[in-house]
């Protein structure tokens, strides 16, 4: 089994957003809010075409100096975000897993 998208409502149902999540449950990625589910499932479509290729990672610090990424698209733009991780090895084996899972079709509709 791989993992899955989970997308589900957020602020009483004004927002949407998916997570992909590993295998074993825990949250990947986490997309910022979509004002429709249509706009999350566009989300979801560009994770899985961009999430395999190196080049759409941003490394970035944290203020508190801590290591997190962004997948982005073509274009730039923001598609998800992932938690924070306390060494580059961490981060690294975080990406290696979204590079897995994200190209998973098994999306869950939870709204």
């Amino acid at each position: 089994m791989t993992g899955w998208y989970e997308i589900s409502t957020v602020n009483d149902g004004r927002w949407y957003v998916f997570n992909l999540k590993a295998e074993s449950g825990d949250t990947l990625l986490q997309s910022d809010f979509c004002e429709t589910l249509a706009a999350a499932e566009e989300a979801v479509s560009l994770a899985q075409l961009n999430s395999p290729l190196d080049t759409r990672y941003e490394r970035l610090p944290t203020v508190e100096g801590r290591i997190h990424f962004k997948l982005t698209g073509p274009a730039e733009q923001l598609i998800g975000t992932s938690g924070v991780f306390d060494s580059e090895q961490a981060r690294d084996a975080g990406i290696a897993l979204i590079k897995l899972n994200g190209p998973t079709r098994d999306i869950r509709n939870n709204t």
